[in-house]
């Protein structure tokens, strides 16, 4: 990879000059190395790579304006210092989203990695619960599960109908088995995904293949998978809105819900000699 100074500079000259176009030609001249960058410069792994090409789209225009043939004898040492500067700010970034990133709207994540796992251990673990806690936990995750005398605790703890606890019980059912399906879809498309991205990174790897048009595609199906990856880790919010109904708002369910969830988890930490996937 290298830089084509008798291309790039006449380019920035024109932009310092007033020329705005001067800017997307600036960019298909950079923006392999710039993809590049932070693999040969920090052995950093390619899904860094592509996000921090999409940082640099942002900054890059006004990072122009500093180059100055004057004060530098180097336009490629140049931009090599301006390219490591900007990815520690990016590492910076990137460290801090991940780190305090909320949940969406609050949302309660899904408590387990493999719903059929270890039935056992969670079944011992939600007896060790509180009534309430135990309900909560039922209601949201197991609803085909609900006994009379569950209903029955319900209606006492909420003032619900039986008619309307019961609707809101087959609308959660209804929503799970919609939410399984999805799941079973999801999972298909990101396989497909994952192939394709590892045969458009193997050909990355070749100079011919080296393309912006190539670069571009690999970040749309990047983006694609991130968008994928993330509906997998998140509550359907017909379930939640469905739960909610059994209390005086939605706010109050998620919090209920909350609580059960982490008593839950206390308790199948400490459950003897058994170890459970929590997310």
């Amino acid at each position: 990879m290298h830089l084509n100074e008798k291309n790039i500079l006449p380019l920035i000259k024109k932009y310092h000059d007033g020329d705005n176009a001067a800017l997307e030609a600036l960019w298909k001249e950079v923006e392999l190395f710039i993809y590049h960058f932070p693999r040969f410069a920090y052995r950093a792994p390619e899904d860094m790579c592509g996000d921090f090409y999409l940082f640099m789209r942002e900054k890059l225009p006004a990072l122009w304006k500093h180059w100055n043939p004057n004060l530098s004898s180097s336009f490629t040492l140049w931009f090599l210092t301006l390219l490591r500067y900007r990815y520690l700010d990016f590492c910076r970034e990137r460290k801090s989203s991940v780190s305090y990133l909320p949940l969406e709207e609050d949302i309660p994540q899904p408590l387990f990695d493999d719903e059929h796992a270890q039935w056992e251990t969670l079944r011992k673990a939600l007896a060790s619960l509180k009534p309430h806690d135990k309900l909560w936990i039922t209601w949201f995750y197991l609803p085909e599960e609900l006994s009379v005398e569950d209903i029955a605790l319900t209606r006492t703890l909420t003032g619900k109908s039986y008619l309307e606890l019961l609707d809101i019980q087959r609308e959660l059912i209804a929503a799970k088995l919609h939410d399984i399906e999805n799941l079973r879809k999801t999972t298909e498309h990101l396989s497909r995904l994952f192939e394709k991205i590892s045969h458009l990174k193997f050909l990355l790897r070749q100079p011919e293949h080296q393309t912006p048009d190539n670069l571009q595609r690999l970040l749309k199906l990047e983006t694609t998978r991130d968008r994928l990856r993330a509906q997998l880790t998140s509550t359907n919010r017909t379930l939640i809105r469905t739960f909610g109904k059994l209390f005086s708002s939605p706010r109050e369910g998620k919090y209920r819900l909350l609580l059960a969830e982490t008593r839950l988890k206390h308790a199948l930490h400490h459950s003897q000699g058994e170890s459970y996937v929590l997310s």
